[in-house]
């Protein structure tokens, strides 16, 4: 099998590409913590690999630097996919920049690109129907969305179910199996892009955050709220969900607090195909801690419920043409399924009841998020919103709308002037003039 040459110092990072690798281009990996190590490793080599991956900086590694200058000597005519956030000078003709190690879709697409494999190439290779997956990969899984199979002891043609669709996998049972022996377990064929992206998007959010530029931690974040969700619906809050949880908010925070600029911030999400559930919790987050910070009532401990509400508020609602539903109406023309429509009519009841098994949950969070859609009870859409709201609630019920209103509209035609005009139109009377005066003051531009 053909080799792809990884540099990558993060062991996360490693796993991705190298699943994905395995996965769509059907090359195998071979991975090297520092520039100097792929050095060593290409001096040595029979067959030089068919490109090399690494993003342009290791610790105080210039990573990308020390490669190009030992290929630019040698003998060696190898492309190098470069991975960094900010525009590249003196890159060679033959390579390519990707700026977000987490845009696995284009990292995949870049290297094929440069080293001649076509979707017609794949398409046409011709795939075993038990399909070998390295079982290391399998550490990184909490649950299954496909059956699992291993190699019958007595008869190795034969394959049997060894974990089943939607089982929760225990760690200790994958090394009990390396410890048998096994260094393969296998998946149907046609279900080893679905087992891709589930081990691909659990490695992700076990990342260290810390390490990852604003685009890195965007496409983070979202992943990690689209797996809680899947999670919380499973089986609701578990330790790892918890934790799972925690770090979202943290990340959510810290966007919102070093993103001052609205129109910045929806293009770094657009930049990487975030969902709308996740530029949703990202935007009602910056927003209404925009208005808690100017309003008189506004302290730490009001903003810590925000944020909380804001990221948990939609958790249930597992699709992004759902969370887009904000009024009866829209939710008829989306003519959902009986089942569909009760999770998106419930969503907000459903989301405060899950709360309640959160420990230290915030003082009266459940409350913000029952009441998001206006409604007291937290089933439906109301046509205007309660009048027994607190402030906190009656901001975020402000701010989701205007995060809507922005959210509708193409980045390139975002008119702050006129989404104010909307909000003011829906929200007319005076006890909302405060929180859209605020918001008028948070500049697009």
């Amino acid at each position: 099998m053909n080799t792809i040459l990884i540099i990558e110092s993060n062991p996360h990072l490693e796993a991705i590409w190298t699943l994905n690798l395995r996965i769509y281009m059907h090359v195998e990996a071979v991975c090297k913590q520092l520039g100097e190590f792929g050095i060593k490793y290409l001096e040595e080599v029979e067959t030089p690999p068919l490109a090399i991956i690494t993003r342009k900086d290791h610790k105080s590694e210039q990573t990308y630097e020390t490669i190009k200058k030992f290929l630019n000597k040698s003998k060696f005519d190898i492309p190098i996919v470069v991975i960094h956030p900010k525009k590249m000078e003196g890159l060679r003709k033959k390579d390519k920049q990707v700026k977000n190690c987490l845009d696995l879709n284009t990292i995949m697409k870049s290297t094929s690109k440069l080293v001649g494999i076509t979707a017609v190439d794949m398409a046409s290779k011709v795939v075993e129907n038990y399909y070998p997956i390295p079982i290391n990969f399998f550490k990184n899984l909490s649950y299954l969305v496909c059956p699992i199979y291993i190699n019958d002891i007595d008869d190795p043609e034969k394959y049997i179910v060894k974990f089943s669709s939607g089982e929760k996998l225990d760690s200790e049972a994958i090394s009990k199996l390396i410890e048998d022996g096994y260094s393969n377990l296998y998946v149907l064929k046609f279900d080893r892009l679905r087992i891709t992206n589930s081990i691909s998007e659990e490695i992700i959010v076990k990342l260290d955050a810390g390490e990852l530029s604003t685009e890195e931690k965007l496409v983070y974040s979202d992943k990690m709220l689209g797996s809680l969700g899947k999670n919380l619906l499973r089986q609701g809050f578990d330790p790892q969900s918890i934790i799972q949880a925690k770090n979202l908010m943290d990340q959510v925070k810290k966007v919102s607090a070093k993103e001052g600029k609205l129109r910045k911030l929806l293009n770094s999400m657009l930049s990487n195909d975030a969902s709308y559930r996740f530029k949703h919790v990202q935007l009602i987050t910056l927003l209404g801690l925009k208005v808690i910070g100017k309003s008189d009532w506004g302290n730490d401990t009001q903003e810590e419920k925000f944020i909380f509400a804001a990221t948990m508020h939609d958790i249930t609602l597992t699709k992004d043409s759902w969370a887009k539903i904000h009024s009866i109406k829209e939710l008829d023309n989306a003519k959902l399924s009986e089942k569909d429509r009760n999770r998106v009519l419930n969503h907000a009841n459903d989301a405060a009841n899950l709360i309640q098994d959160f420990p230290k949950a915030p003082m009266g969070v459940e409350n913000i998020i029952l009441k998001h859609h206006g409604a007291i009870n937290g089933k439906g859409f109301a046509d205007y919103p309660s009048t027994n709201l607190t402030p906190l609630e009656l901001t975020f019920y402000v701010v989701e709308e205007y995060a809507r209103i922005i959210l509708s509209r193409p980045i390139k035609d975002l008119d702050q002037e006129s989404a104010i005009k909307e909000l003011e139109e829906k929200f007319p009377t005076s006890r909302f003039k405060k929180i859209t005066e605020i918001l008028a003051l948070v500049k697009i531009d």
